[in-house]
């Protein structure tokens, strides 16, 4: 389905309301790993998404509706974001819409820098929240929110509880052989496996960064071969401007490393042209 027309149909049909309403839906909250900071050091910071039951809010590409959630940073000068992390969403298909959402409290995580001279400070990080609510209606929403951040040299004492939130975040496995070939109709992943994988794959698929370049309600074909794992996407045909790599999660049904603790890998590669 063309994007426009399904955001046309998601604002109009079913009703975008005010902030106000979206608010309701979803609950914001922030976590760090560590209460405090060392100059030259850095710090994990969990934006916790939590919609109520029924909505959905949804991930960084969309799909084929809907709108990411927005996190805007009011950083000082000597910290600034060196990584950002979603976790994998759910893949739902509605008729000819296909989406990228989330229905369970999730977080976006963020890295950040502190330089070697800043200052030893307490600090007030001011950040806002946006977001687009769904169920039968969807809803903007919005939130100001109050990072508090102690840049000290004192030894800081770790949230043990905060490894959690990686536990649902692609990698990129680096055992892991990664190349792309570009089709004129689709692209095909190859993916090489480590020495002594045996896990059987019963599905797999790609979900993309980019919006508008795949056909996201397309089937994935995919084949598991003794060394490899090939799969399939459709490229979407109203897309016409040229682009040179893939971007996005493999997502699988078994674990992907050795550790059996992760289920999706990232990729950025650069692919061959047929």
């Amino acid at each position: 389905m063309n994007k426009l027309f399904a955001l046309v149909m998601l604002f109009f049909g079913y009703g975008l309301l005010t902030a106000s309403e979206g608010n309701k839906h979803v609950d914001i909250s922030v976590k760090t790993e560590k209460d405090i900071v060392a100059p030259g050091d850095s710090i994990w910071v969990a934006v916790i998404i939590s919609p109520k039951k029924g909505y959905h809010t949804y991930w960084r590409n969309p799909g084929d509706s809907g709108l990411p959630t927005v996190i805007d940073w009011n950083l000082p000068e000597g910290i600034k974001i060196v990584e950002h992390k979603w976790e994998i969403p759910e893949k739902n298909i509605d008729g000819e819409i296909t989406d990228f959402i989330y229905s369970e409290p999730h977080v976006q995580l963020y890295k950040l820098a502190v330089a070697d001279n800043f200052p030893i400070s307490d600090l007030k990080i001011e950040f806002r929240v946006e977001w687009l609510v769904c169920k039968t209606a969807c809803f903007p929403g919005d939130k100001d929110m109050i990072l508090k951040l102690k840049v000290s040299d004192k030894k800081p004492k770790l949230n043990k509880k905060f490894a959690a939130y990686f536990d649902n975040i692609p990698q990129r496995l680096e055992e892991w052989g990664i190349g792309a070939t570009k089709y004129s109709d689709k692209i095909e992943i190859r993916l090489t496996k480590p020495p002594g994988y045996s896990e059987k794959i019963r599905k797999i698929e790609f979900y993309p960064y980019t919006e508008l370049v795949y056909d996201n309600s397309a089937k994935q074909n995919f084949t598991d071969e003794d060394g490899a794992i090939v799969i399939e996407i459709p490229l979407n045909k109203n897309f016409k401007d040229n682009f040179f790599n893939i971007q996005g999660i493999i997502v699988a049904d078994e674990y992907l490393d050795a550790f059996k603790k992760y289920k999706a890998i990232e990729i950025n590669t650069i692919f061959k042209t047929f």
